[in-house]
């Protein structure tokens, strides 16, 4: 059966239908987009915000270890402020400790992974100079602790630095990939809901243009005949 053939009724209602087709894939696309942004601007936040911040921790309570060596050194028979200086240190390194677990909490990827692996291997390595610097310092021993900090456990400290520093640019870059993914995943979806608009616009003139004229096309043929019947003429169909 033609189209041309259907009840009005139903004619109606196929284009109806065909319009609330395109409404509904329109709506569609939009929900799954949207769902594809969310779920990377929560990885963003949950994840990159949290692996740069606590990348960040690890640095600058790095540093602070590194400068408090360094007073401890500067400070000589100051025992009192020594020991503050050994109590900051202590606190820097628990804070350290946190930042890190926050970071692997997260999850990690094979680079990061290895990243952290390569700096552990250098704390592994800066520790026992740090350890040695404070140890000689507490025992007055002010040329030889000097000597080992600017030769061993400064050098040693940097290196780790380095290493975090690492960290936090891999984890920047991870974060502003997302972003551009993000931006991405909007662009394209912006795009297809006006297309997809666009082309129901289109469509839906066309089914109204089609199915008006579906119906008048005959009345008027009806009319006509009806017209040249009264004017006496049998023979019109």
């Amino acid at each position: 059966m033609s189209f041309g053939n259907l009840k009005i009724g139903a004619r109606l209602g196929s284009g109806f239908a065909f319009i609330l087709v395109l409404l509904a894939c329109a709506i569609g696309l939009g929900m799954n987009s949207m769902q594809r942004i969310g779920m990377r601007m929560n990885q963003i936040v949950d994840n990159h915000n949290a692996k740069i911040f606590s990348a960040n921790e690890m640095v600058d309570n790095f540093r602070d270890i590194g400068l408090n060596i360094s007073n401890i050194v500067l400070l000589g028979e100051d025992a009192a402020a020594v020991q503050e200086e050994k109590n900051k240190m202590a606190a820097a390194r628990t804070k350290y400790g946190k930042a890190k677990k926050v970071l692997v909490d997260t999850g990690l990827n094979d680079e990061e992974k290895e990243l952290l692996t390569k700096l552990d291997d250098a704390i592994k390595f800066a520790v026992p100079f740090n350890n040695k610097v404070v140890e000689l310092a507490s025992e007055n021993k002010q040329a030889e602790a000097t000597a080992l900090l600017t030769q061993q456990a400064i050098p040693a400290i940097r290196k780790a630095i380095a290493v975090i520093d690492e960290l936090v640019i891999y984890e920047r870059d991870l974060a502003k990939g997302a972003v551009e993914e993000a931006k991405g995943v909007y662009s394209t979806a912006q795009a297809m809901m006006l297309g997809l608009g666009a082309l129901g616009v289109a469509l839906g003139i066309l089914i109204a243009w089609l199915i008006t004229r579906s119906i008048t096309r005959p009345i008027g043929q009806a009319v006509q005949v009806a017209r040249t019947v009264a004017a006496g003429d049998l023979t019109s169909r």
